[in-house]
C-alpha cells in the first residue's frame, strides 16, 4: 500500500501512475466551437476542436472541465495547464504538443483514443491524488512523455494500455518505500481488459527510455504443471533494509549488512529452508565500528572482506584510507578464522570461493598516513597481486600466489563503498581469472607448486569484472562502446574461444555465471545510477546466448547466481534491499535473439 504524503519522482514511467480507468468517447463530444485566436484562454465547459488544423493556446485549464481534441486539429499548448476537480482531456485523434511548463494532473484523467499526444518538450508532469484519483487511459495513439513527477497521498490511479503505446524518455526514480519499476509494474500499469487484452509489455525505447504497449495473447511463459507459477518465484528474501554485495549458495543467502556508515556492517546469512538468519563479523576491539564486507559463499565455507577497526586519533575518529584482512568461516562447523589480517601497510579484499579454495587481491607496501587525505603516501592506485589458500584444513591453510603484480587499484573504495560492483577475480574448482590492467587473465591451480598463468582476453578497451563457471568465464568489455558482456571457453587456455553474449545499445554489465545461465545487469534507460533491468540468458553448446524472458520487470544491481536461484540487491530511496527469484528453465521459453535487446 502507498503511504499517505510519500513523493515518488521517477519520470515518465511514474507518469503511468496517476490517472484513472474512465474512458466514454461520445458523451464527452460537445458542439464545435468557433476558431480560438492565439494566443487565448479557455472560458466554457467543454472544449472540442474538429476541424482546427492549427491552434496555439497559452493555457489548457481543465478544472472541472473536458477538453476533446480530434483529427485533424493540431492544437499545441504553451502555458502551464491543468487537469483536476474530474477534468478530463481526451484525444480521439489529431495532434497535441504540450510546450509549456508543468502539467498538473489532479483528480483528473487523459484519455488517449487516437492521434498523438506529445509531452516529450515540456517540464515534467507533475500527477496527484491528494483531491482524488488520477489516470492515464492509453487505448490507442501513442503518448510521448519526457519526465514525470507523482505526488501520491493513498487514493490510487492506474495507468491502463490497451491498442495505444506510451513512450517514456527517462526514469529516474527516488521512492523511499519501494522499487519504482517493481511498484509501476505490481500496482500502476494494467491492461485493457474490457477490449481483451490480457497483459501490459515493458521494453526498450529510443535513447535509454521504456515503451509500453499491451497484447491480446497470453503470456509465453507458462508455470510447470501443478506448480500454479510462472517461470520464476520470488525467494521472498526479507533480508530488511540496508543489504548489499549478495552471494548464494544452495539455500544460503548472503549480504553485507548495516546502514550509511560501513564500519557499522556485517555479513548476514538466511537460510531458505529453515528462515533462519544469522550474523557474522570480525568483531574485535570497539565491538560496534568494524567493518565486514564483499561476502562470497559456496556449500559450507563463507568468505569475506573485514576486520577493520574504526581508528581514533587526536580524539578523532578517523578511518580514510583504509586497509582490510580477509575472513573465512565453516558453517557446518562454527569455525572462523581469518586468513589475512589487514595492517597499516597491507589490504587483503575482493575475496572469492570455491569448494576450499579462497583467491583475493593482496596490497603491500603500502602507506595510509596522513588519515583523512588524498595524500597518503603510497595508497590510490597501488599494485595488487592475486592470492589464495586451500582452507581444507581451516586451522593450517595452504598459501600460495597465483600472479604477482598484475594491475592496480585502490585498496578499498571508501568514498563509493555503496557501489564496488566490481569483483576484480573469481575462482571455479581450480581454475582462477582476474581483471589486470583492462585484461582478462586465468589460471590452472591444478598443482599449487606449478601455477599456470594465461592470457583469456587482450582485446581493445577494458575488459574487467570477470566471473567463472567450470571452463567459462563472463566479463563486461569496452571495446565497442560502454559495456558489454562477453565470454570465452578457457576449457583448451592455448585455444580460446572468446563469444559476444550481449552486445546491444546501452550498457551491459555486471555479469554472473553458474553452469550455462549467466545473469546481468542491463540499463536500457537511467534508472538509479547503480541499477538497471536484471537479465538472464542460457548458452547452447555451441556458446550462442538465448534469451530467457522474465515474467516481470525485476530491477537492480550486482546480480548473483546459483543453479536456478538469482539473487541481487535492488534501490529503494536511500536504501539498498535484497531481491531474489529462482528459475524452471525446463519451462521457460527462450530467444536466440540478441539478449541485450
Amino acid at each position: 500500500m502507498l503511504k499517505t504524503a510519500v513523493k515518488y519522482r521517477f519520470l515518465a514511467a511514474a507518469l503511468l501512475i496517476s490517472m484513472s480507468c474512465f474512458v466514454s468517447c461520445p458523451a464527452l463530444v460537445a458542439e464545435q466551437q468557433p476558431r480560438l485566436e492565439t494566443p487565448k484562454e479557455l472560458k466554457a465547459d467543454r472544449f472540442d476542436w474538429v476541424h482546427e488544423t492549427a491552434v496555439t493556446l497559452k493555457k489548457m485549464p481543465l478544472d472541472g472541465k473536458t477538453g476533446v481534441i480530434r483529427a485533424p486539429a493540431h492544437v499545441t499548448v504553451t502555458e502551464v495547464s491543468t487537469i483536476e476537480n474530474g477534468g478530463r482531456l481526451i484525444l480521439e485523434g489529431g495532434t497535441l504538443e504540450y510546450k509549456a511548463g508543468r502539467l498538473n494532473v489532479n483528480d483528473g484523467t487523459i484519455t488517449i483514443l487516437d492521434g498523438r499526444a506529445d509531452f516529450s518538450e515540456a517540464e515534467p508532469m507533475m500527477l496527484c491524488d491528494d483531491h482524488g484519483p488520477s489516470n492515464i487511459n492509453i487505448l490507442g495513439g501513442i503518448m510521448t512523455v519526457h519526465t514525470i513527477e507523482t505526488y501520491m497521498a493513498g487514493r490510487g490511479g492506474k495507468i491502463t494500455v490497451g491498442a495505444g503505446t506510451l513512450q517514456i524518455h527517462n526514469i529516474e526514480p527516488n521512492s523511499s518505500e519501494r522499487d519504482p519499476a517493481q511498484w509501476l509494474w505490481d500496482e500502476v500499469l494494467v491492461p485493457d481488459t474490457a477490449n481483451g487484452y490480457t497483459d501490459v509489455i515493458i521494453t526498450p525505447w529510443g535513447n535509454g527510455g521504456l515503451q509500453i504497449t499491451a497484447q491480446t495473447k497470453p503470456r509465453t511463459i507458462h508455470a510447470p504443471a501443478g506448480t500454479g507459477s510462472m517461470c520464476e518465484k520470488d525467494l521472498n528474501l526479507q533480508m530488511g533494509a540496508n543489504s548489499r554485495y549478495g552471494d548464494i549458495s544452495g539455500s544460503r543467502v548472503v549480504f553485507a549488512h548495516g546502514p550509511e556508515c560501513d564500519f557499522t556492517w556485517d555479513i548476514k546469512c538466511k537460510d531458505l529452508r529453515t528462515e533462519k538468519r544469522t550474523f557474522y563479523r570480525s568483531g574485535g576491539e570497539n565491538e560496534g565500528k568494524h567493518l565486514d564486507t564483499q561476502p562470497s559463499i559456496d556449500g559450507d565455507i563463507l568468505v569475506w572482506a573485514g576486520g577493520t577497526v574504526w581508528r581514533k586519533a587526536g580524539g578523532i575518529w578517523e578511518h580514510e584510507p583504509l586497509n582490510l584482512g580477509v575472513l573465512a568461516r565453516n558453517l557446518a562447523a562454527g569455525k572462523q578464522k581469518t586468513l589475512r589480517k589487514h595492517t597499516m601497510s597491507e589490504s587483503y579484499s575482493h575475496p572469492a570461493v570455491s569448494g576450499n579454495i579462497v583467491v583475493w587481491l593482496e596490497h603491500l607496501n603500502l602507506d595510509t598516513t596522513p588519515l583523512d587525505s588524498l595524500q597518503a603516501g603510497n595508497w590510490y592506485h597501488t599494485v595488487y597481486n592475486i592470492c589464495g589458500a586451500d582452507i581444507t584444513d581451516l586451522d593450517n591453510p595452504q598459501y600460495f600466489i597465483v600472479d604477482a603484480n598484475v594491475g592496480r587499484r585502490h585498496p578499498y573504495p571508501y568514498w563509493s563503498q555503496f557501489s564496488d560492483f566490481d569483483d576484480v577475480v573469481d575462482v571455479s574448482g581450480r581454475m582462477v581469472v582476474w581483471e589486470g590492467d583492462g585484461d582478462i587473465y586465468g589460471a590452472d591451480i591444478s598443482n599449487l607448486k606449478s601455477i599456470k598463468v594465461f592470457p583469456i582476453c587482450l582485446e581493445a578497451g577494458r575488459q574487467f569484472d570477470p566471473a567463472i563457471s567450470d571452463n567459462l568465464v563472463v566479463w563486461t568489455d569496452t571495446r565497442n562502446d560502454k559495456a558489454d558482456i562477453y565470454g570465452a571457453d578457457i576449457a583448451e587456455p592455448e585455444n580460446i574461444k572468446i563469444f559476444p553474449i550481449a552486445a546491444d545499445a546501452g550498457v551491459q554489465h555486471q555479469p554472473a555465471i553458474d553452469d550455462r545461465t549467466i545473469v546481468y545487469v542491463h540499463k536500457p534507460s537511467i534508472f538509479h545510477v547503480d541499477d538497471g533491468l536484471i537479465k538472464v540468458c542460457c548458452l547452447s553448446e555451441e556458446n550462442k546466448p538465448l534469451s530467457v524472458p522474465l515474467s516481470r520487470v525485476y530491477q537492480g544491481a550486482d546480480p548473483a547466481i546459483d543453479g536456478s536461484r538469482i539473487v541481487w540487491q535492488t534501490r529503494c530511496g536511500e536504501q539498498t534491499r535484497a531481491q531474489g527469484i529462482s528459475l524452471d528453465l525446463s519451462d521457460c521459453p527462450t530467444d536466440s535473439s540478441d539478449p541485450g535487446k
